[in-house]
């Protein structure tokens, strides 16, 4: 009977922390359902472009870890790296084939250029800072992260003009 409860116990622990992940993949974000809707307001993508951001933010110096040699930076920014991936896919920003191809997509934000651009420089540092990339592509998609986080806080602000320093 105790090897029994033993076992139900080991079992159990085991299996906690695989719920407790299955629940972080499909817990709720603001870029829940954007993909399928025609149309995407400002106003209503802004938290998700946040979101976007911030996990940007999380990955790049978990990149230079890894670069710099910390071998456990590498799952850290898999993980991250997953999560952004799933955040844009869930705004509609990428599309990734079966070949490995990677367009992006933008033509719901088509009244408001200024989120158009927010979204091709998110692409391209989504696609140039990915665990495993050359030292050069993450320097270039850091470039990129960087116009898009000073184009969200001009698109958080209201503006409708594109800031200086992002072309």
């Amino acid at each position: 009977m105790q090897a029994a409860a033993k076992i139900l116990t080991i079992a159990f622990l085991l299996c906690v922390p695989l719920l407790n992940g299955c629940e972080e993949q499909t817990a709720q974000t603001p870029c829940d359902g954007l993909a399928k809707k025609l149309e995407v307001s400002r106003e209503e993508y802004l938290p998700c472009a946040g979101r976007i951001i911030a996990a940007m933010d999380r990955l790049l110096p978990q990149l230079e870890a890894v670069r710099a040699g910390d071998k456990n930076a590498g799952s850290q920014a898999r993980k991250t790296f997953a999560e952004l991936r799933r955040l844009m896919d869930q705004a509609g920003l990428a599309k990734i084939d079966l070949s490995g191809k990677t367009e992006p997509l933008s033509d719901r934000w088509v009244d408001d250029p200024l989120v158009i651009h927010f979204n091709k420089l998110v692409f391209d540092a989504y696609i140039r800072c990915r665990p495993g990339a050359h030292p050069r592509d993450i320097q270039e998609g850091k470039k990129y992260h960087e116009k898009a986080s000073m184009l969200l806080r001009s698109l958080q602000a209201g503006e409708r003009r594109m800031p200086p320093g992002v072309d």
